[in-house]
């Protein structure tokens, strides 16, 4: 897994440019769904705050694969 700290906009173009990108936020409304392996298909998965912590418990619903992390600072407080 590589998980990238992209402070610049050039290297996240690079990084996804022609790719399939899936941004997963940590929604209760994918629970139970079984879209896991379809998560981990894309070529590069954004999770966004927890949604981290949420793959690790279930990943046959979020799945494990994550290449960046948006965190909102005022989550983690």
């Amino acid at each position: 897994m590589s998980v990238y700290l992209i402070q610049n906009a050039d290297l996240y173009s690079s990084l996804i440019k022609n790719k399939r990108v899936v941004i997963i936020g940590p929604s209760s409304c994918l629970e139970g769904k079984g879209l896991g392996e379809k998560i981990n298909s894309y070529d590069f998965v954004v999770r966004l705050n927890l949604g981290q912590n949420i793959c690790l418990k279930n990943e046959k619903d979020f799945g494990t694969k994550t290449n960046a992390i948006y965190i909102n600072h005022k989550v983690r407080e």
